[in-house]
């Protein structure tokens, strides 16, 4: 580990987003099972068409790392990149397998059902994702630090051990819409 994290001081750094962020800790910590990192195009282009990755595991939504067309100068195929948080440590190693220009149109109508900018998903797609896509599978350093709702942040394998703790044979899950906020 302390090897990876000294090579994320010589290569290329991007810094994430907090939607990035969030999806880098769901694939470090296991939430987005099976996924080992962002999409690659192939896996991309199936989610788009089938709701499923190439292995044919369900996978309804594309989890994609977008960054600016002046930042992918900097990338090619085959590099490995840092990805930082806004503090500026290191959380994972990207080795790039694919770098592309999506059809968001597409995207948002495969995705969302409509293009009308008015969604809220498809308005982000448009107008807050940029415009080149990244694909390749990351090594995590760490977990982004987090200082509120400790008490709720659980990895799924903690998750897992509380019911068993509590006897819980079943449980029933709800996915809230928007992310916890105040």
């Amino acid at each position: 580990m302390s090897g990876l994290k000294k090579q994320s001081n010589q290569i290329v750094s991007l810094t994430l987003s907090e939607r990035q962020l969030c999806d880098l800790e769901l694939i470090l910590n296991g939430g987005f099972h099976p996924l080992n990192g962002f999409l690659n195009k192939e896996d991309y282009e199936s989610v788009l068409t089938s709701m499923r990755l190439t292995s044919g595991d369900l996978w309804p939504i594309p989890i994609n790392l977008d960054i600016s067309e002046k930042t992918s100068e900097m990338i090619s195929i085959g590099d490995d990149i840092a990805l930082r948080d806004k503090e500026g440590f290191a959380l994972a190693i990207m080795h790039v397998v694919n770098k592309w220009k999506p059809d968001k149109d597409k995207e948002a109508q495969n995705i969302f059902g409509t293009t009308d900018i008015l969604h809220p998903g498809v308005n982000y797609l448009q107008n807050k994702s940029r415009s080149i896509y990244l694909g390749g599978p990351v090594t995590g350093l760490r977990l982004p630090k987090h200082y509120n709702y400790q008490s709720l942040r659980m990895t799924p394998e903690d998750v897992k051990n509380k019911f068993m703790e509590l006897g819980w044979e079943k449980v029933v899950a709800f996915q809230t819409r928007n992310p916890m906020h105040r």
